[in-house]
């Protein structure tokens, strides 16, 4: 009977750690090189669920539409959020006007105040990464999860 006993609160454990899992974490699949060298294309993410908050330096799972209508997730460093004053010139990436990013692979020149609701976002591989420095900010709703990892 004990034996029985003690199953029966095993199982119930695990079903409650899985549920929880379930509701406050999603689990995102590195796609790609933009993220190197701090993440692998082929890594697996254990990420929080947004609920509204994050900070800067935050790495970011948003929902974007690619080519087969289907969503993929970019997973990508958050550099600048809704209110902040964004510089990027000379290979320097400055918000509010404090120097975050300083790297050669940054070609692009862009000033910008970010817009309510939306979030500017870089791979941490600046010169084979697709983000905002070429599609835009985008939409805080659309981040679906989020993870604090330090550069490597």
């Amino acid at each position: 009977m004990k034996k029985k006993k003690l199953g029966m609160i095993l199982v119930t454990g695990a079903m409650i750690v899985i549920i929880a899992n379930t509701i406050n974490y999603k689990m995102c699949i590195v796609h790609g090189v933009s993220m190197k060298p701090t993440l692998q294309d082929g890594d697996i993410l254990r990420m929080k669920k947004y609920k509204g908050t994050i900070e800067h330096n935050d790495v970011v799972a948003i929902a974007a539409k690619n080519t087969k209508s289907d969503i993929q997730y970019l997973i990508k460093r958050v550099i600048a959020y809704e209110g902040d004053q964004l510089d990027i010139k000379n290979g320097v990436v400055r918000v509010n006007d404090k120097v975050v990013v300083q790297s050669a692979d940054i070609t692009q020149k862009i000033n910008l105040k970010i817009p309510k609701g939306k979030v500017f976002v870089m791979g941490d591989n600046y010169r084979r990464s697709y983000d905002s420095r070429d599609i835009g900010c985008l939409n805080l709703k659309d981040i679906i999860a989020y993870k604090s990892i330090p550069k490597k």
